[in-house]
């Protein structure tokens, strides 16, 4: 096996294939790439056991097929502090190693047998959609920072995002119990009989979003299968196992009868809250008060300090006064993308949700639910 290529062309596309791969591993060969070249092409193989990518390099390599397995980790280094400049990558010693050569240097890494690989063949899709890489991109932002960040906090799946197609639409849902955050993106399907829904384990939304940070395409193939699912570009392909598909109802906490609205500008608001935490203190809580005007206040928990503040905003009608906790109800506000957010309070004491002004911008609609408590 020999590759002579441009450090940049191998740089990326090594990258992309080691997101998934661990740095460190109850199992060894998970720490591994698995490299193939086949006619003039080569195929980049990684995978933590949940998680699986694989990437194809075209117009590269010989005609010699081979496949070895090398540590991701020092690979990955080498070439992240090589300038740019042609490298030549080759099976030495009958494929038990693998050198690296540099204009000015050569570098020599041991190898694996690479049928002690796992077998992972690209898995067949019973369903397949088309969805823009940006509504894609935005979809896991707006949701994966809701995603629980323990494992088996209840009976639900929450360290997951809930993904569902249905009626041309794209819903991305995750909570930890304590906050909600929705994102729906209105006419992405053309297609309004495709329904898909599954589960994403939250850290495998993160490879994925730093995978389409770094690819050209406009647009992504997503498809389902038996218990995983699978993205795919030109010349890549992201499968994931999904998660039980025990996600909470949902729906039932969304508003529904509005009793007031509070529409204050985004900034103004973000602002208070900073200053409001220097006295409310980690985990701090702060209350909304309407006394003919908007009124936020906050005690230390040791109560040592107080603050209040007034906001410019318009109230729909009067309100009982509530509590929120700080940071919850920061990082709800932070993902609104409108320059003015609305907060609802629902009339059958469901929880406080938030939104942008307008609800549907752009075809699209974020909503973030945290529960109050009363004061």
């Amino acid at each position: 096996m020999r590759i002579e290529a441009g450090s940049e062309l191998i740089k990326k596309h090594i990258d992309i294939c080691s997101r998934v791969i661990p740095s460190k591993s109850m199992i060894p060969l998970l720490e591994c790439m698995y490299i193939k070249v086949e006619e003039n092409s080569i195929e980049l193989r990684g995978s933590n056991g949940d998680s699986t990518i694989w990437v194809t390099i075209s117009d590269i390599g010989d005609e010699d097929r081979q496949a070895i397995l090398i540590k991701a980790e020092p690979v990955k280094k080498l070439l992240n502090e090589l300038p740019p400049q042609m490298v030549t990558i080759e099976s030495i010693e009958n494929g038990k190693q693998l050198q690296v050569k540099t204009s000015n240097g050569k570098y020599v890494l041991s190898t694996f047998p690479p049928e002690d690989y796992p077998e992972l063949q690209i898995p067949d899709t019973e369903q397949h959609v088309r969805v823009s890489k940006e509504t894609l991109k935005k979809a896991i932002k707006q949701t994966i920072f809701a995603v629980s960040k323990r494992e088996a906090v209840s009976a639900f799946s929450t360290n997951g995002i809930l993904f569902q197609i249905s009626e041309g639409k794209l819903t991305f849902v995750s909570t930890d119990l304590k906050i909600l955050a929705l994102f729906t993106k209105y006419n992405e399907i053309t297609d309004e009989r495709i329904s898909i829904r599954g589960i994403i384990d939250g850290e495998a939304a993160k490879i994925l979003s730093s995978i389409l940070n770094d690819i050209e395409e406009d647009y992504i193939d997503i498809g389902t299968g038996n218990n995983f699912i699978k993205f795919s570009g030109e010349n890549w392909t992201f499968a994931s196992k999904l998660l039980p598909d025990s996600f909470p109802d949902y729906k039932i906490i969304l508003p529904e009868d509005i009793a007031a609205e509070i529409i204050v500008d985004k900034k103004e608001l973000l602002s208070s809250m900073d200053r409001i935490s220097i006295f409310s203190g980690s985990r701090g809580t702060f209350g909304f008060y309407y006394e003919n005007k908007l009124i936020l206040r906050s005690t230390s928990i040791d109560e040592s300090s107080r603050v209040e503040e007034e906001i410019d905003a318009e109230v729909t009608a009067p309100f009982n006064p509530f509590r929120l906790d700080v940071d919850h109800f920061y990082a709800l506000v932070s993902h609104v993308e409108t320059d003015k957010v609305s907060i609802i309070i629902d009339k059958n004491k469901r929880p406080i949700s938030v939104t942008g002004v307008p609800r549907i911008h752009q075809h699209e609609e974020y909503i973030g639910v945290i529960a109050p408590s009363d004061i």
